[in-house]
């Protein structure tokens, strides 16, 4: 991939993601039982991991052998579980 075409989807991504941060401690300031599903480590986990599958799949190109990923991916989401203290939530509950 061309670094500048990487880069500037970089730029666009850490865009979202700031975009999502605000949104969350904007959130957070006023509700403290649950937190956005965007603060949770494990949602962004997972959306990281089944990126990279997509990416393998549809490029052909595999960096590490069939089904390396899934089980990383399950010890991980048990070590995220660990260190996890709230729940999250999809919509906000209605106090």
């Amino acid at each position: 991939m061309n670094p500048i075409t990487l880069w500037k989807l970089a730029r666009k991504v850490n865009k979202v993601l700031s975009l999502f941060h605000q949104a969350t401690a904007s959130y957070e300031r006023t509700h403290v039982v649950s937190k956005s599903l965007f603060a949770s480590k494990t949602f962004w986990f997972n959306v990281l991991s089944a990126g990279g599958e997509v990416v393998q799949l549809l490029s052909g190109v595999h960096v590490v052998p069939a089904g390396t990923l899934a089980v990383a991916g399950g010890i991980i989401n048990i070590g995220l579980r660990f260190v996890t203290e709230q729940p999250v939530h999809v919509v906000s509950p209605q106090p």
